[in-house]
């Protein structure tokens, strides 16, 4: 090849490369761009008339933590619990780093539940776990609440409490839920990220969210409501819903914070739940078993001001002064798990969970898909023999699917 020749094909190799790295570098900005948008005034004018109302247990540190009642009813004070908080005030109590697997993860796991052996960690503040949002791809990161033995329910609520009346206890005593509007497929949809420092059910873990999401018509009204529990949830029309000068009433499971759309005295089956690990499912098959069969369940408060004949101590609070802000541009870049969360497997505790637009999650990127997928709030809750036939039903029509025809010759 003469030398002018490999000089053009060295030249049009140099221009296809220049071409290809423009052209993804103005993609990854689109990206950024499309996941750091900004809500417009009349954006945050909806989400501010459509927040819901809560009716929780009080955030009250002389009341029982939330975890002390999954096995047996409330004490003479009821219960407390953790409200929804400002995403920035979980950060700042956590420690950025990789997760890890093998040996490593079994002795993070094991320096957890031993309280002889574990120690708090160094919290990495605020502002680097912004810069590392921004920067750094964090896909395999967690943030593990620092101070806190996350596999210790009793432990995690006694940091809190002390935190709620000490110097810093403003920013948890403030309730702020995390809102953003999405339009998609042609329809508009108010979706809520409600953030908690932490889960205290059969699966104990830092960092919680739950979501509610308000779908509107054509005409810019709520056509329809869904609520999240856990990894399913209930969806109902918004003329079939409580609701408070635009406001739907959302009642919240205590210490698990799954939603629901009304009191129910006996508490709601727990079907709908992930990451329980060893020491979940071992206390679900325990309290199956020496219930007489009854299944976990979700015990909401009911509402002092509209449900009536309950004991004092089975009232919660109506959280009414909330406060709700757009999803930070660094939260939404975050794509690792709100608290510890080690690779390894089996799990002994649950794992902390990763944020809602995280990922391919439906619930905040494609809101209205997810919601087509609810489980209608007027319909009773399947029986655990009914989702295991389900199960293995679904199991066989994959595998027939999956199956590839062998052509004859």
């Amino acid at each position: 090849m003469r030398a002018g020749t490999r000089g053009a094909v060295g030249s049009a190799v140099r221009k296809r490369l220049l071409v290809h790295l423009l052209a993804t570098a103005m993609v990854w900005t689109a990206a950024r761009h499309a996941t750091a948008r900004e809500l417009s005034a009349g954006d945050m004018e909806l989400l501010e008339r459509h927040m819901p109302v809560l009716i929780i247990h009080p955030q009250d540190p002389a009341r029982k933590r939330p975890g002390s009642g999954v096995l047996r009813g409330p004490g003479k004070k009821g219960f407390a619990d953790y409200h929804p908080i400002a995403l920035e005030e979980i950060a700042s109590r956590a420690t950025a780093r990789e997760r890890v697997s093998g040996w490593r993860g079994w002795l993070e796991v094991a320096r957890s539940i031993n309280p002889f052996t574990w120690k708090p960690l160094q919290p990495t503040g605020l502002a680097e776990i912004q810069r590392i949002a921004a920067t750094q791809k964090t896909d395999n990161m967690e943030l593990d609440l620092a101070p806190v033995r996350e596999s210790s329910g009793r432990h995690m609520w006694s940091y809190y409490s002390k935190e709620l009346e000490g110097p810093r206890g403003a920013g948890l005593r403030r309730a702020v839920i995390h809102g953003d509007v999405v339009r998609k497929g042609g329809a508009t949809t108010l979706v809520y990220d409600l953030a908690y420092f932490g889960n205290d059910h059969i699966n104990k873990h830092g960092g919680d969210h739950e979501i509610v999401a308000v779908r509107l018509g054509a005409d810019g009204q709520p056509v329809e409501l869904g609520v999240s529990a856990h990894s399913g949830g209930n969806r109902l029309e918004w003329q079939h819903a409580r609701v408070e000068d635009g406001r739907p009433v959302v009642y919240v499971g205590r210490g698990s914070h799954g939603m629901y759309l009304a009191h129910e005295p006996k508490g709601y089956p727990m079907h709908d739940i992930e990451n329980l690990g060893v020491a979940g499912k071992l206390v679900r098959a325990a309290v199956f078993v020496l219930s007489g069969g009854r299944k976990l369940r979700d015990m909401v408060p009911g509402d002092p001001a509209f449900d009536r004949g309950l004991k004092a101590v089975e009232y919660g609070e109506r959280l009414t002064d909330i406060e709700v802000r757009p999803l930070p541009k660094w939260a939404r870049r975050y794509q690792g798990t709100w608290g510890g969360a080690p690779r390894i497997k089996p799990d002994l505790h649950g794992v902390g969970v990763k944020g809602p637009w995280a990922g391919n999650d439906a619930r905040f990127n494609n809101p209205r898909q997810w919601m087509r997928g609810l489980r209608h709030a007027s319909e009773e809750s399947p029986t655990i023999r009914a989702r295991i036939a389900a199960k293995k039903a679904g199991t066989r029509r994959r595998t027939a699917k999956s199956r590839v025809p062998i052509r004859r010759r």
